[in-house]
């Protein structure tokens, strides 16, 4: 905002200029003409209030010290500073309509040579700079209203070039970075407000290139790895924010690619599997935090699409066509359960974890159970049950269900 009010206000001493160079005709255009008097010329605003006030030569060039007022405020000094043949040459200072000092700027042939100092509309420092002929060359240096330092940087041809540091409110540094021809080049840190390193971080023609690590705002660390070129490349970790790992994995042009590997914040791990741009894919398999076996799922896109397998307490219960989100797939097409010793417990279709159609059910001993048909996850029409042998009808369950209810006992 502070730059804006410094460039308007170089607007309206442009306008000053252009008002003496404009022809009688122009001139007597307006309402409020330019007086002239000897060397000296005053200029107006639309409204009849003074707008400028200074030396001039013959030919009518401003020459000498030249004051610029508030317009409607007569008396009430913008700006004041000096021409040399029409050009801005030497001091000049602009103010705020309470009085206090806007700016502080030292031109050569109407460029900015030497130090400007911008100020807030309080008197304190925002930002005090070199420059050389119009050019920032040097220190600059900006400042927060409460008058603690806000940014240093080095500037070389209007181009940052050396080291450039950012800061917080409360003076500790934000940011240290270097900069060669306005690229970031080399070593660079981040921190947080409380002080504690947040990044570190290498540069190569402003793009990160080698080791990085980031740090939570605890001081525990939260990723390393290796950037070319601007995207993580090869080996990566994150971590928790008690500093335990999360996951790691491989990186390629900034995508996650091939085995990863996740982990609880306690330090077991949760699952495993393959990455393709960015996306799980394949059989990613997850535990508990006994070490366990939960699941195994097959991920396309990040979706569960395929066969899946289910797991308690280690052992396997359940091998299902699945689909949805590996959160929460839901059974779609063929499955099985297993009992404890491993053999077959029913075999059917599913419909959005519901078992449909005909079924197939069997005893631990693997013989036959039962045969029918389910309807939304409920036994549906007739039914055969069979006990442990397997051949030998169970005439007590055996019939017609509707709605999972035995509804007529076959007749045997």
């Amino acid at each position: 905002m502070q730059l804006k009010r410094f460039a308007y206000l170089m607007l309206i001493v442009l306008f000053v200029f252009s008002c003496t160079s404009k022809s009688k005709k122009d001139t007597g255009a307006k309402k409020y003409p330019p007086k002239i008097s000897g060397n000296t010329m005053e200029v107006y605003y639309p409204d009849g209030s003074i707008l400028g006030k200074g030396k001039i030569t013959p030919d009518k060039a401003k020459n000498g010290a030249w004051t610029i007022y508030y317009k409607g405020n007569k008396g009430k000094i913008k700006a004041k500073g000096n021409f040399k043949n029409n050009k801005k040459d030497g001091p000049w200072v602009g103010f705020y309509e309470n009085g206090k000092k806007m700016f502080e700027a030292s031109y050569v042939n109407n460029q900015i040579h030497g130090k400007q100092v911008l100020y807030y509309d309080t008197g304190k420092k925002k930002m005090e700079a070199l420059y050389k002929y119009g050019k920032l060359n040097g220190e600059k240096i900006t400042y927060f209203p409460n008058g603690k330092i806000q940014s240093k940087s080095s500037y070389r041809d209007n181009k940052l070039n050396g080291p450039s540091t950012t800061y917080y409110k409360n003076g500790i540094s934000q940011a240290e970075y270097i900069y060669r021809n306005n690229k970031k080049e080399g070593i660079s840190k981040e921190y947080y407000p409380n002080g504690k390193l947040k990044t570190n971080s290498y540069y190569s023609n402003d793009k990160l290139n080698g080791a990085y690590y980031q740090n939570w705002p605890n001081g525990k660390k939260k990723m390393l790895g290796k950037y070319r070129a601007g995207k993580k490349t090869g080996p990566w970790k994150f971590f928790h924010t008690n500093g335990r790992l999360k996951m790691t994995g491989n990186m390629i042009d900034d995508k996650m690619s091939g085995h990863w590997k996740m982990y609880y914040p306690t330090g077991q791990l949760e699952s495993e599997g393959s990455f393709k741009n960015n996306q799980q894919t394949g059989i990613w398999t997850y535990y508990d935090k006994k070490k366990l076996i939960t699941k195994k799922l097959t991920l396309k896109g990040a979706m569960v699409s395929g066969p899946c397998w289910l797991y308690k307490n280690g052992k396997i219960i359940g091998e299902f066509k699945m689909t949805g989100l590996p959160k929460n797939p839901k059974k779609n097409g063929i499955g099985k359960e297993f009992y404890p010793n491993g053999k077959i417990k029913s075999m059917g279709s599913y419909m959005m974890n519901k078992k449909t159609g005909k079924f197939k059910e069997y005893h631990p001993n693997g013989k036959l159970m039962a045969e029918g048909e389910y309807m939304n996850g409920k036994r549906n029409g007739t039914w055969i049950f069979y006990l442990n042998d397997g051949v030998t009808k169970d005439n007590s369950k055996s019939g017609y269900y509707m709605m999972g209810r035995l509804n007529k006992k076959l007749n045997m």
